[in-house]
């Protein structure tokens, strides 16, 4: 397996030059100097051996080959981006869900308020409520889960 020279974060500094209109406005929304985003621009260059900028009127412009870098990076960083999305979910995967059930039986208009608040403010979780009629040799059963 090949190993890439260069940085998502490289990659996500020339999307935000163009973006934002140049290197002191990428560098503000960056939170980082303008001779640190020069700086990562000039190193994928160099990495790349490529020019991805020129310079006409003192403004950094895209090159035809920076163009068609810029629209490759803007696939990759989005990968990226899904990628972690997904993982994230795997991590909360059957991770927050709740299981509840209630003998039909029961008053259960108090626990129902309160399950209902949970779900509102616990947008994580994944609340399932079931309603059965229990038979003694079920509640039995569902009382030896819970301990």
């Amino acid at each position: 397996m090949e190993k890439t020279r260069t940085t998502l974060d490289q990659w996500i500094t020339l999307q935000a030059v163009v973006d934002y209109g140049g290197f002191a406005q990428a560098a503000e929304i960056l939170h980082r100097t303008q001779s640190s985003i020069s700086y990562t621009i000039s190193k994928l260059e160099q990495t790349l051996e490529i020019e991805i900028f020129s310079l006409e009127k003192r403004r950094a412009v895209l090159t035809k080959q920076g163009e068609q870098l810029l629209a490759l990076s803007r696939e990759v960083t989005n990968k990226a981006i899904s990628l972690e999305e997904v993982a994230k979910s795997l991590n909360y995967e059957g991770n927050n869900k709740i299981n509840i059930v209630i003998d039909s039986l029961y008053q259960s208009d108090e626990i129902l308020k309160k399950i209902g608040g949970l779900s509102r403010s616990r947008k994580d979780y994944d609340i399932d409520l079931k309603r059965v009629l229990l038979k003694k040799q079920m509640f039995l059963k569902l009382k030896i889960m819970i301990y």
